[in-house]
């Protein structure tokens, strides 16, 4: 170096960072040989704001590394130019020379177009089935109407179950899922529907309005559901199921006609034993088909057949006082009490029979008993002063019937059916009863 100062290194007796590096790639080539603790220099400790930075990750070059102008990674399906990748390369398939860096110096293959029939090219393909929604419709929000795109049925069962349960855990246990799938189903209801359904509280979850209002149709939504399913599945069978209602003391010649009827009309009956009032509720629901109430009832807005009236006569214990009589006068009941059935069974019915007896000048003292004709026989013969009013089948041993002189009350009977019912049976049951 001439008379010149020496450099640092040599004047503190140390080698160069150089001939270090050198020493320890010397030293690790040797087998067995132990690699000795490597000397950083400045170079390899650059000052970073103030402070020396941790050493710098030394470059490996070998057979697994590549130039960066090699790195041909397929990028979004374009294949690599051969030779387009390599450091002197700075030209493109076309000649055009590459600036150097940035995404432009990235090798480019040439355009892919699509085939008729994908996605983004040609004729469009065939469109992928979408699951089964209620059709769309109209939602009113805050700032007016909006269109909505359709709500899933398993959505409105969702909501039935957490609305009934109150709580989401349990709504989920009931349904086999997990709370957070539950709750991102109800979301995404109210979304769809563009109003809240619940208020979540620390009690469980609270019907809001909307949410109010829309229990009793989601209920009517599953309802039709299920039955188009039955329909179908009763289409496809030889005999469709007819769902008969029938209240306490129907005639026993009914069920015998009902049946012929529904066997002239290719329909099975099916019987559920319910009160007069609650079948005119479920036909409402569209939980029956067909219902024998008794009359009078509430039949707004349904179809009805008479299909049954007889006369109610006095009905009494064999040692009554006026067992002896062939015909029983109003005034004659005058003192007795009248074993009398729940109004719940049949409004109507109850009070247009009480009505009539206080128009014909008795008004009696009540007793309610249940519609079991054994407990109505043991009360009857107890020996009070006790009648009942009865159609004349009634009758049997320990007990007589006494027909009324003049203006009886009478008991009739109804078939009912809804009007949109989509089920022909119940008309045509109906017809052939009235035949």
């Amino acid at each position: 170096m001439g008379g010149g100062a020496l450099p640092a290194h040599r004047r503190r007796g140390r080698r160069s960072p150089q001939r270090a590096a050198r020493a320890d790639v010397r030293a690790d080539s040797r087998p067995g040989a132990r690699r000795p603790r490597r000397r950083l220099g400045r170079r390899a400790h650059p000052r970073v704001g103030g402070q020396r930075a941790g050493p710098a990750r030394p470059v490996r070059r070998g057979r697994r590394h590549r130039p960066r102008g090699d790195r041909g990674v397929r990028r979004a399906g374009r294949p690599l130019v051969a030779g387009a990748g390599a450091p002197h390369a700075r030209r493109d398939p076309a000649g055009r020379r590459r600036p150097r860096g940035g995404a432009a110096s990235r090798p480019r293959g040439p355009r892919v177009v699509p085939e008729p029939g994908e996605r983004g090219g040609g004729e469009p393909g065939p469109r992928r089935p979408r699951p089964y929604r209620a059709a769309g419709g109209l939602a009113r929000t805050g700032g007016g109407v909006r269109e909505t795109g359709g709500v899933e049925l398993r959505q409105l069962r969702y909501f039935v179950a957490v609305a009934e349960e109150a709580n989401l855990t349990r709504a989920a246990g009931r349904l086999g899922l997990r709370s957070p799938s539950l709750s991102q189903q109800v979301r995404g209801l109210e979304r769809e529907l563009g109003a809240a359904l619940f208020d979540r509280t620390a009690a469980g979850m609270e019907l809001t309005p909307a949410g109010a209002a829309l229990l009793p149709e989601a209920r009517a939504a599953l309802a039709a559901a299920e039955r188009g399913a039955r329909a179908v599945a009763a289409a496809a069978s030889a005999t469709a199921p007819l769902v008969v209602g029938v209240p306490p003391g129907i005639p026993p010649d009914l069920p015998g006609r009902l049946g012929a009827a529904a066997r002239e009309a290719r329909v099975r009956p099916v019987y559920a034993d319910a009160a007069t009032d609650v079948q005119l509720a479920a036909l409402r629901r569209r939980e029956l088909d067909l219902a024998v109430v008794t009359l009078p009832a509430d039949l707004a807005g349904l179809a009805h057949e008479t299909v049954h009236d007889e006369p109610l006569g006095v009905l009494m214990a064999d040692g009554h006082r006026l067992a002896r009589r062939d015909a029983i006068a109003w005034r004659d009941l005058a003192g007795e009490r009248l074993l009398w059935f729940d109004r719940g069974l049949a409004s109507g019915y109850h009070d247009a029979v009480l009505g009539a007896c206080r128009a014909a000048g008795w008004d009696p003292e009540t007793r309610v008993s249940t519609a079991r004709r054994a407990v109505a026989r043991a009360e009857l013969t107890s020996g009070e002063p006790i009648i009942a009013l009865r159609p004349e089948r009634a009758a049997e041993p320990g007990l007589v019937w006494r027909p009324f002189a003049a203006d009886a009350p009478r008991l009739r009977f109804a078939l009912a059916w809804r009007r949109d019912a989509g089920h022909a049976a119940a008309e045509a049951v109906a017809r052939r009863l009235r035949r």
